[in-house]
């Protein structure tokens, strides 16, 4: 029942999904942690500045305003 052919296509299968799986896993906890800190700074809950070249960054909420 269980070929050689058959095993090879089921560990194929099974690799290919766990690999997807990983990707895709990764990819949501990264979306969700970038919607995260947007929504926090978007509410006022993070202080941050843009700098020159577009880039959010954030600051201590004890930092000294420049």
């Amino acid at each position: 029942m269980f070929t050689e052919s058959i095993m090879w296509l089921l560990g194929a299968y099974l690799a290919g999904s766990g690999a997807t799986y990983y990707l895709f896993l990764r990819q949501n906890f990264l979306k969700a942690t970038e919607t995260t800190i947007d929504a926090l700074i978007e509410k006022g809950f993070l202080r941050y500045k843009k700098t020159s070249d577009g880039e959010i960054e954030i600051l201590k909420w004890n930092a000294i305003d420049e």
